[in-house]
């Protein structure tokens, strides 16, 4: 889920589901996102068409409302999203996969950007570095092959998420501001 935009990293998280693909035969990869450019769509669908997995990796631009979101997330067995940073062009805070985590979702990201800020690596999530496409497949393998391991992630991703509420950061940043103001 996210923007079909370069720094979303689809373009290679492909290339690495063509890895999983051969493990998982009836695996799907679906992409949510609103269209960015036709280039890089172009590009997204050429990748697709070059690995030989069209029918297996779908492609959702008009997805408008929250509804159809959720029952995407609710469908999904994983939610993965390779982010990639160049220069000034990063990802941020990576609310998706907060919303990934509210589903009950195990998580692959990518280290070096704000995905790291809305997981808990090692609990909810594996962070992979954003240039190896290898370790990206590894670790999205290695939960899809374990059901108590893709059970105790989904758990730790629903207590994340709970935790990451707007009621509990906006009381630890109003906690902040005092010890602040009473440092003076």
């Amino acid at each position: 889920v996210g923007s079909l935009r370069w720094r979303k990293g689809h373009k290679f998280a492909v290339q690495a589901f063509a890895s999983v693909a051969e493990k998982f035969p009836e695996l799907k990869f679906v992409i949510v996102g609103k269209k960015y450019s036709d280039h890089y769509l172009n590009k997204l669908r050429n990748t697709i068409k070059e690995l030989n997995l069209e029918g297996r990796v779908h492609i959702f631009t008009e997805v408008d409302s929250r509804a159809e979101l959720v029952n995407f997330y609710r469908q999904a067995e994983l939610f993965c999203l390779f982010s990639q940073n160049a220069g000034h062009d990063l990802e941020g805070f990576g609310l998706v996969f907060l919303e990934a985590a509210a589903s009950g979702l195990p998580i692959v990201g990518s280290r070096g950007s704000g995905v790291e800020d809305a997981v808990l690596d090692g609990k909810n999530a594996l962070l992979v570095d954003a240039h190896d496409k290898s370790a990206f497949a590894e670790a999205i393998i290695k939960i899809l092959s374990s059901d108590s391991l893709r059970q105790k992630m989904a758990t730790e991703s629903i207590a994340f998420a709970r935790a990451s509420g707007w009621d509990k950061k906006i009381s630890a940043y109003a906690d902040i501001y005092a010890q602040l103001g009473n440092s003076k």
